[in-house]
């Protein structure tokens, strides 16, 4: 199979922002571990293989190996129980929960219902965008556009509700969003009032055609196989996003190297330059709304690229600030 490498790595870049989470801070202001993408293109093209090469195969030993060991500990508590029952004496262990950095569809009050005891954060991946519109169909009003417009920022989430005794809190927000869709596709999800909303201002967006297939391929060879080093980091990054949600750990400081400083200011305020030049120009709101949304995108990929480097001691030099200017502006 020939796969487009933009979907590869823009998959690759969900896969880390999901599972650096909240487990990564640095002393960049209010900056998210968070990643909102869009693969647009013609069924069959890769969207899915792309999402299974970078995250879901480099995990798959892993998670049976999670599985396992999650069936033990059900086992091991229903034992206990019967115990306690039989002796008649009160059981007061929680059930066994499973660790669940990564969702395929959902709901929103699934995704609310999780980061409350898992403040790690999670990556939630829909196969056709369009789904994302039914994952608050159970209620009256479907809130599912609204609540991830707001989780494209991050913080602190509240749900009141008539009945207080079902408020719920999220400490900090985190869920990095990679969807797939088909360009005729793009109009449903997409309308002008989703557009004025903000919801989509926030992607990264990636488009492929169709692609000419390696002919000379081993048929009997393993498909959707990334190199060792980006299995290690993806494993590796699951670890950490585990302990630090089991609050085993303290999140992971990025640390921003002074001679990278001047070199960030100097992006930084260049975006505020363009999007000052932007207004003078007359551009329509949303295009200036758009582009307000993708320039948090710099310092995301600040940590990103850092994180990618060396994830239990990431550092934000020049180069790096270098490569996330670079990256930010090719996505915008």
């Amino acid at each position: 199979m020939s796969l487009c490498p933009e979907f590869l790595a823009t998959a690759g870049l969900w896969t880390v922002a999901s599972l650096a989470g909240n487990a990564y801070v640095s002393d960049l202001p209010d900056v998210k571990n968070i990643i909102f993408a869009l693969m647009i293109a013609p069924v069959s093209v890769g969207k899915t293989p792309a999402f299974k090469a970078m995250c879901e195969k480099p995990l798959a030993e892993l998670m049976l190996t999670e599985d396992a060991e999650y069936k033990k500990s059900v086992e091991n508590w229903n034992l206990a129980r019967a115990a306690a029952n039989a002796n008649k004496e009160p059981f007061n262990k929680p059930h066994p929960r499973r660790f669940h950095p990564f969702a395929v569809d959902g709901t929103t009050e699934g995704y609310v219902a999780l980061m409350q005891d898992q403040e790690a954060g999670m990556g939630v991946y829909h196969d056709e965008a369009e789904t994302i519109l039914n994952a608050g169909a159970h209620k009256a009003n479907n809130d599912a556009i609204s609540f991830f417009t707001q989780a494209f920022s991050g913080g602190r989430y509240t749900q009141i509700r008539a009945d207080r005794s079902k408020e719920r809190v999220v400490k900090s927000l985190n869920i990095s969003l990679l969807m797939g869709t088909q360009p005729s596709r793009l109009k449903n999800l997409f309308g002008a009032d989703r557009i004025e909303s903000g919801f989509a201002a926030g992607f990264l967006m990636v488009q492929s055609d169709y692609m000419d297939l390696i002919e000379d391929a081993d048929s009997f060879s393993p498909t959707r196989t990334m190199c060792q080093q980006w299995n290690d980091l993806v494993r590796h990054l699951y670890r950490i996003n585990k302990t630090f949600a089991a609050g085993e750990v303290e999140p992971i400081k990025i640390e921003i190297e002074a001679n990278s400083k001047p070199v960030y200011a100097k992006y930084y305020n260049q975006s505020r330059k363009d999007a000052n030049q932007r207004r003078k120009s007359g551009v329509e709101q949303y295009v200036m709304g758009a582009e307000a949304k993708m320039s948090a995108y710099f310092s995301r990929f600040c940590h990103l690229i850092a994180i990618i480097r060396n994830p239990l001691t990431p550092v934000v030099t020049a180069e790096v600030v270098e490569l996330a200017w670079k990256l930010y502006r090719w996505y915008a």
